[in-house]
């Protein structure tokens, strides 16, 4: 059976890997979002049906949602590995108990175990 050391050590490298996606997913988003607006503006006056630019309106709408979702996942790994650096990585930020290595598998960037993670849901206080 694996260490916890060990465990958490993987976690880290997985994490590491899924910060570099996210990191290109949202350059790919952004170029996205880019092309969608210069689309939109050599597109303005030309004999294009009012539905058409609301379409890629609610399209690049669409990609700045996904982009705000992965940018805030991303400042979780971010956060995640912050702790990796002072030592907390998979220390629960509320009640100081180990996190289990099942649920940092799960979630890498959880900063919580599961029964603080459902006191925070329930009365969305972190603080003990």
């Amino acid at each position: 059976m694996a260490t916890r050391e060990n465990e958490l050590s993987t976690i880290e490298q997985q994490l590491r890997e899924d910060l570099r996606g996210a990191d290109q997913e949202i350059n790919e988003l952004d170029e996205q979002v880019k092309r969608f607006g210069e689309t939109l503006e050599s597109a303005e006056g030309a004999d294009n049906h009012p539905g058409d630019d609301s379409d890629r309106l609610a399209e690049q709408e669409r990609l700045l949602t996904i982009r705000s979702q992965l940018a805030e996942r991303k400042a979780e790994m971010e956060h995640a590995l912050s702790k990796v650096d002072d030592g907390t990585f998979g220390v629960c930020e509320r009640c100081g108990q180990l996190i289990p290595s099942g649920r940092l598998e799960a979630i890498p960037f959880a900063r919580y175990c599961v029964e603080c993670q459902e006191i925070v849901d329930r009365d969305g206080v972190a603080a003990t």
